[in-house]
């Protein structure tokens, strides 16, 4: 097996003015894809982060790949030095993908097997202004309201909210408004560090019998660790431990409880196992984390979520946030039942990639050329006087 054409190709797709701490996503999302074809005709796809600086670290690893054999991985990995963990998973993930497709198995099994069939996912609920597809919603009133559309539509029993939005008190009673609405439900709150320590013991303390764990309410290793002796809820990081040299300073500092599996972020799909490993032996759980993305990475998560034993929290997507006309499925987007979606079971990645919709969503990207990710511009453009202030409350 050898790789004889390497393709990147950025795309763009539309996304909602969901709100976060920093700010509202723009109007399209961006993505790097990455197609691999072999000698004999096979075609493997990874997906990446958008943007300039990916794209070009996937344009400069190119020449090195070509002719490699795709089911080397470590050698690909020596031959990638110096790689952004970014740039690397995605050739990861097409390399998987296209020897998967080649020996006829699926991407789980090369990663060494299934322990579960299915994947629990949670329903990830943002604040956002509207648009041509939703309504405004800014309270707790409009957020329980979307939440039954979500819960009626795919069934989730675990609900998160993108906070660090709001005053934190009216995040508390969304929480609460949540909890009255879905009382079984599992519910987390990330506010993406953008509370003080205070308001983080305040949230904390008020939500410490609602909440499945708190993610990042502080920022830190240091602010994480001092919140942690201050409050009972677990806290979960994928911003303060993001590397695995970050490991040994969070576990003296007794800092987190969970961290989030990402393999764009972590260097793959294989290094995102290394760290499932490690943390089962430190005592740390695991969840997924998740950012704007397409099928192929929700196939890789999925192909990931379902080989690791000690994943015992839903994993997050913003899949459910994906136009069905900008999926890039021949057959449409994967499903979400009950909560869970299937892990898919056809050879590679278990998807089939309908060219012609990758050529549209990469006509888009020619029309709206993102070079990198802005939600403070994007949000300044509402709003004059705002400004990315950090700790907001």
């Amino acid at each position: 097996m050898k790789i004889t054409n390497i393709d990147i190709i950025p795309v763009a797709f539309k996304e909602p003015p969901l709100r976060n701490s920093t700010g509202v996503h723009e109007e399209y999302a961006v993505r790097n894809l990455v197609k691999l074809t072999s000698e004999c005709g096979a075609v493997g796809y990874g997906e990446t982060l958008g943007g300039t600086e990916v794209y070009s670290g996937l344009e400069h690893f190119k020449k090195v790949l070509l002719g490699q054999d795709p089911a080397n991985i470590e050698r690909a990995k020596l031959l990638m030095h110096g790689a952004a963990p970014n740039v690397f998973s995605a050739y990861e993930v097409a390399m998987l993908d296209l020897t998967g497709k080649i020996l006829g198995i699926s991407v789980s099994e090369l990663l060494g097997g299934r322990v579960r069939d299915e994947v629990t996912v949670s329903g990830y609920l943002f604040y956002h202004y509207a648009d041509e597809n939703y309504n405004e919603n800014l309270s707790t009133e409009s957020m329980v309201k979307e939440a039954k559309y979500w819960f009626d539509k795919h069934g989730f029993t675990t609900l998160k909210v993108k906070g660090g939005v709001l005053e934190p008190a009216e995040e508390i009673e969304t929480i609460r408004g949540l909890r009255a609405a879905f009382p079984e439900a599992k519910l987390r709150l990330d506010p993406n560090q953008i509370w003080s320590l205070t308001t983080a013991v305040q949230v904390g303390r008020a939500l410490a019998d609602d909440l499945e764990y708190l993610e990042d309410p502080v920022n830190g290793i240091e602010g994480m660790a001092r919140l942690r002796q201050l409050i009972r809820l677990p806290l979960a990081t994928n911003m303060c431990v993001t590397e695995f040299d970050h490991i040994p300073a969070s576990v003296r500092a007794n800092a987190v409880d969970v961290i989030l599996l990402d393999h764009h972020h972590w260097g793959g799909l294989w290094a995102s196992k290394h760290l499932a490993v490690i943390c089962n032996t430190l005592g740390l759980d695991v969840s997924m984390h998740s950012n704007s993305h397409l099928d192929i990475s929700m196939a890789a998560m999925l192909h990931l979520a379902a080989t690791i034993p000690n994943l015992i929290y839903a994993s997050d997507t913003h899949y459910i946030w994906v136009n069905e006309s900008d999926s890039l499925l021949s057959t449409g987007k994967l499903q979400i039942k009950d909560g869970k979606m299937d892990v898919p079971t056809s050879p590679g990645l278990g998807i089939d990639i309908d060219g012609e919709k990758v050529a549209t969503l990469h006509a888009n990207f020619e029309q709206h050329p993102i070079e990198s990710r802005d939600d403070i511009t994007e949000m300044r453009q509402r709003n004059c006087s705002w400004l990315p202030i950090k700790p907001r409350w």
